[in-house]
C-alpha cells in the first residue's frame, strides 16, 4: 500500500509541475516572441509601382498615428516553381510563398538556438513549420526556377518566424542572402515584384487602428495583416496547450480519487491497531498525527521525484513549440514546477487530513471490529423486485447494492467521468478545428469552393492584354479591379 500511495503522489506532482510550466511557457511565450521579433503594427504588401509607392509615402507623412515605416522588397513564388529534393514531401498546395531577404528593423527571425538567423550566398532559409512537414533535412539541395532561368540552393536550416510562423497563416517567406536575391530581382520584371510594407504605431495606439485608417486609402492590397490578426494565428497552439493543462487536471484528480481509495484501505486494514491505540489512552489527534509523519515522508518524497521528472517531461511536452517558437526559460519554469510541487504537497496532506476522520468517529470497541456492526445489506427503498417484470434478480441486487452504498461509489463514478472527458475533449477538439465554420474565425467567407491563387509572372500591359475582352464594369471599385488587374487573380466563390 505504501509503493502503491509513492506511486500516486509521484504520478500527481509529476502532472503538477509539468502542467503549470507548460501553461506558463506557451501562454507568456507568445507575447514576448512578438516582442521580441519586432512584429509591426500592420503589415501590408502592394505592387511595386510607382504610383502606390507614392500614395503610401503620403499616408504615411499624414498619419499622425505612425511612429515609423519601413519597406522590404519580395518576390512571389509559387509551388510549381520549387523543385523538392528526392524522396521529400512537397510543400503543401494550399499555401503560398515570397522570396525575402533576412529583416533587420523588424518582423525579425532567429535561429534553431534563438540567435540572430544569417546566412551565407548560396544558402536558402525554411520557416520551421515548412521543414517540419516535408522532412527536408538542412544541407539538402533545393532548386527553384524564375522564368527560364533554375537557381540550386543548399538549405541552410530552419528559422523562427512570429510574423508568419503560424500554421494558419497561409502565406510563408523564403528566406535568402542579400546577394542571392538582388541576382534574381535583376532578372525580374520591375512590375512582378512587391513591396511590404511594415507601419509602427505610436505607444497607445492600436494595430486596428491603423489598419482601419489605411483602409480609407483605397489601395490594392495583395497581403494585410495587423499584429491582432498575427497573435490570432496562433489559436490552435493555445487551444492545445489549454486541453494539454485540462487533461492533467482531470488525470490529478484521477489520482487523488486513487489516493483517498488507497488510504481508506489502509486505514480499514489497519482498523484493529487503531482500537487498541484508542484503548489504551491514545487520542485522536495522536494517532492522525502518527499517520499523518508517515504521509508527510511519502508526499515529500513523491514530490521530489515528481520534480525531477517533470523537468525532462516539460522538455519533451513542448519540444515542438519550440522549434517555431522562442520560449523562456532561466529559472523562472522551474521555480514555477517548484511551486506547484509544493501546493500539490500541501494538498496531498490536507486530503490524507480529510480521509482520516472516520478516526474520530470510530469506538475501541467498533475499531477492533474493523468498522463492522454485523449488518451487511440494506433495505432497496429505490427500487422494488416484485414491482418490475423485466428486473433479473442479479441485475437487481448489484443496482439496489449502487443506490443504496452510493457514497461508496463516488470515487468510481467520478473516475469513469474524468476519464471519458479525457477521450472526449481532444477529439471534440479536433472536429471544431477541422470543421469549416472554423476558417470564418479568421474572416474567410464560407463557400463550399475555392479557386487556387496564383500569381503569374506578368507585367501589367501583358494581363490588361488579356482581360481587355472581359472588363470588369464601371464602377466595380479601385481596390477589387485594381488586385485582380495587377495580380491576375479572381477569387470566385460558389455557394
Amino acid at each position: 500500500m505504501n509503493t502503491v500511495l509513492l506511486i500516486l503522489i509521484i504520478l500527481a506532482s509529476t502532472l503538477a509541475a509539468s502542467s503549470s510550466s507548460l501553461m506558463y511557457s506557451t501562454s507568456s511565450a507568445l507575447d514576448s516572441f512578438i516582442e521580441t521579433s519586432k512584429v509591426a503594427d500592420l503589415n501590408v504588401t502592394l505592387a511595386n509601382t510607382p504610383r502606390y509607392n507614392t500614395a503610401v509615402q503620403d499616408w504615411v507623412k499624414q498619419e499622425k498615428k505612425l511612429e515609423a515605416a519601413y519597406t522590404e522588397r519580395q518576390i512571389s513564388l509559387s509551388l510549381e516553381q520549387i523543385t523538392m529534393p528526392e524522396g521529400r514531401k512537397s510543400f503543401s498546395g494550399n499555401i503560398s510563398f515570397v522570396l525575402a531577404t533576412i529583416p533587420e528593423q523588424v518582423n525579425r527571425v532567429f535561429g534553431e538556438n534563438n540567435e540572430p538567423y544569417k546566412l551565407q550566398p548560396g544558402e536558402l532559409g525554411l520557416p520551421a513549420s515548412l521543414m517540419l512537414s516535408s522532412g527536408i533535412q538542412p544541407g539538402e539541395q533545393l532548386m527553384i526556377q524564375f522564368g527560364g532561368n533554375k537557381r540550386t540552393f543548399t538549405v541552410n536550416g530552419y528559422f523562427k518566424d512570429a510574423f508568419m510562423g503560424a500554421d494558419l497563416l497561409g502565406l510563408k517567406r523564403i528566406l535568402l542572402s542579400t546577394e542571392d536575391f538582388r541576382e534574381i530581382e535583376k532578372q525580374l520584371p520591375e512590375d512582378t515584384l512587391m513591396n511590404l510594407w511594415s507601419f509602427i504605431a505610436v505607444p497607445g495606439v492600436d494595430s486596428t487602428e491603423i489598419s482601419a485608417s489605411f483602409a480609407n486609402s483605397d489601395l490594392p492590397v495583395n497581403f494585410e495583416v495587423d499584429k491582432a490578426l498575427v497573435t490570432m494565428t496562433y489559436m490552435t497552439d493555445r487551444i492545445i496547450s489549454a486541453m494539454m493543462f485540462a487533461i492533467s487536471v482531470f488525470l490529478i484528480f484521477i489520482a487523488f480519487l486513487t489516493l483517498r481509495f488507497t488510504i481508506v484501505s489502509t486505514l480499514q486494514d489497519e482498523y484493529k491497531e487503531i482500537g487498541v491505540m484508542k484503548a489504551i489512552g491514545f487520542r485522536n489527534r495522536a494517532i492522525k498525527q502518527l499517520y499523518l509523519t508517515k504521509y508527510t515522508g511519502l508526499a515529500c518524497l513523491g514530490g521530489i521525484l515528481g520534480l525531477g521528472i517533470s523537468l525532462p517531461l516539460t522538455t519533451l511536452m513542448s519540444r515542438r513549440t519550440s522549434q517555431y517558437m522562442i520560449l523562456p526559460g532561466g529559472s523562472t519554469s522551474i521555480m514555477i514546477s517548484a511551486v506547484s510541487t509544493v501546493v500539490m504537497i500541501a494538498f496531498i496532506l490536507l486530503f490524507c487530513l480529510l480521509c482520516m476522520r472516520k478516526i474520530n468517529k470510530a469506538s475501541a470497541i467498533d475499531a477492533i471490529r474493523q468498522g463492522q456492526t454485523g449488518e451487511r445489506f440494506k433495505a432497496s427503498r429505490s427500487i422494488h423486485l416484485h414491482r418490475s417484470r423485466f428486473l433479473p434478480p442479479p441485475f437487481f441486487l448489484a443496482l439496489s447494492d449502487v443506490m443504496n452504498r452510493l457514497k461508496s461509489y463516488t470515487s468510481l463514478i467520478l473516475t469513469l467521468i474524468l476519464s471519458t472527458a479525457i477521450i472526449l475533449i481532444p477529439v471534440n477538439l479536433t472536429n471544431t478545428i477541422v470543421t469549416p465554420k472554423f476558417l470564418e474565425y479568421f474572416g474567410t467567407v464560407g463557400a463550399d469552393f475555392y479557386t487556387k491563387s496564383v500569381i503569374a509572372e506578368k507585367t501589367v500591359e501583358q494581363i490588361r492584354q488579356e482581360r481587355a475582352p472581359h472588363a470588369t464594369p464601371e464602377g466595380s471599385g479601385l481596390r477589387g479591379h485594381a488586385c485582380r488587374e495587377l495580380c491576375g487573380i479572381d477569387q470566385i466563390y460558389l455557394r
